[in-house]
């Protein structure tokens, strides 16, 4: 008597089902109408007469989703445990498995969203696949367009990150560029190269352009059971900024924040500090001369005063010849470091900074994040094969993180140069 055709589909479904009650909220998923071998209430005398074969259909799904449930067998019901145990999302635009890639991508205008749409509908890019291509490895990769339920939405439901009502964990314009290969993993160099590869294309050849596009997150305001709740988001706005010089640099704030690309983004960001610290340079040799001409020998002056003013303007000179010198000026004048670190990279001092740390450890992760802001803005601006690295650049996996931490420290320049009067604040109409 055995309900499983073979018998031994019998073992590797009850392994397939132990791996996924192992995966982190596998109680997420839905619509797990799955014999389950393992169960107490399993019955193989039930199955006697219709047994279960490796090509009997099942499907899987997740909450308040609206796309088609992913299509399994009981025959790959192990291999797709499998892989789901040993898959990772980076940085919710990435998923890493050991047979696929996921990168998330979007639209960047309404022609590219037209065409990719199409393309989909119609199977171009998607179900035919793009042409595959051979590795430096001997690895061949197989690329294609895909939407809808992938591993990326199943990760999405197991970490918790979504919400019932209006966050689901797969979204209606999840886009993915989806590579599989027949080997082993490629080296994340040669993938880098293939997706820069492809996204050229797409644009050149089928007007689409694409760019990475990590999944927004969610926030909850209270901890309890967070998919149950209601998601309410009651934003706080301060008085708009105006005045000499507010619009240019909201201007080049607004720029940076809008572009995908975190290397451009650390370029606009930057771009921002170096906008305010041209007013902090100004502020502090204004701060310095001030104090040089409340001492009593400003009513009398010597050779020997004039000499120190003259010094004094000098280094200011010097100072703002310095472009590294100058950043790192901006951030420690303008920023706070407790406000920075929760976005810093780890690898950075900065991270570590918490309200105990004292005067010293504060300065010093502003200083090392300064630093490895211009540093990696040096490294993407002059992009020639000939440039020397410090070692203070930015590893690329921690881009991203680098350029959401620019962004808070942009602000908080925005913020510093507002609140100061308009004859301290330097800009193109006085220049």
């Amino acid at each position: 008597m055995n309900g499983f055709n073979p018998p031994e589909l019998r073992e590797e479904v009850e392994r397939a089902m132990r791996l996924l009650e192992k995966s982190p909220g596998f109680d997420a998923f839905e619509d797990l109408e799955v014999t389950d071998p393992g169960s107490d209430d399993f019955n193989e005398a039930d199955y006697v007469d219709d047994p279960i074969c490796r090509d009997t259909e099942i499907c899987l799904t997740v909450p308040r989703s609206d796309c088609e449930p992913l299509a399994l067998t009981y025959g790959g019901l192990l291999h797709f445990a499998e892989e789901l145990s040993q898959s990772r999302l980076v940085n919710k635009v990435e998923c890493w498995t050991p047979k696929r890639f996921l990168l998330r991508v979007v639209a960047n205008d309404l022609d590219s969203h037209r065409n990719l749409e199409s393309a989909l509908a119609t199977g171009a890019l998607s179900d035919s696949g793009l042409p595959s291509v051979q590795t430096r490895s001997g690895n061949r990769l197989t690329i294609k367009l895909t939407s809808g339920l992938t591993i990326f939405g199943f990760l999405v439901a197991a970490s918790g990150d979504w919400e019932k009502h209006f966050f689901p964990p797969v979204l209606d314009d999840d886009r993915f560029i989806e590579i599989t290969w027949d080997q082993m993993p490629p080296p994340e160099a040669e993938m880098s190269e293939l997706i820069e590869s492809l996204l050229f294309e797409l644009s050149a050849s089928a007007n689409v352009c694409l760019a990475r596009s990590p999944r927004p997150t969610l926030h909850f305001e209270s901890g309890e059971d967070e998919r149950d709740e209601h998601v309410s988001w009651h934003p706080r706005l301060r008085p708009l900024l105006s005045g000499a010089g507010i619009a240019e640099l909201l201007s080049l704030y607004n720029r940076a924040d809008t572009t995908l690309d975190p290397e451009f983004q650390i370029l606009g960001f930057a771009k921002v500090l170096e906008h305010v610290s041209e007013s902090v340079l100004r502020e502090d040799l204004t701060r310095r001369v001030r104090t040089k001409l409340q001492s009593a020998r400003a009513l009398d002056p010597d050779a020997r005063y004039i000499s120190e003013l003259e010094t004094l303007f000098g280094e200011h000179s010097k100072a703002s010849r310095k472009d590294r010198e100058v950043l790192k000026l901006t951030v420690i004048e303008c920023c706070d470091p407790l406000e920075l670190q929760p976005y810093c990279p780890a690898f950075l001092d900065l991270h570590q900074v918490s309200i105990k740390s004292n005067e010293k450890d504060r300065l010093k992760g502003l200083e090392t994040f300064a630093s490895c802001l211009s540093s990696t803005r040096n490294r993407i601006a002059h992009a020639k094969v000939s440039y020397m690295p410090t070692g203070e650049e930015c590893p690329e996996v921690h881009l991203a993180q680098l350029a959401g931490c620019a962004r808070i420290a942009a602000q908080q320049a925005i913020r510093w140069y507002a609140v100061q009067h308009e004859r301290l604040r330097v800009h193109s109409e006085i220049l």
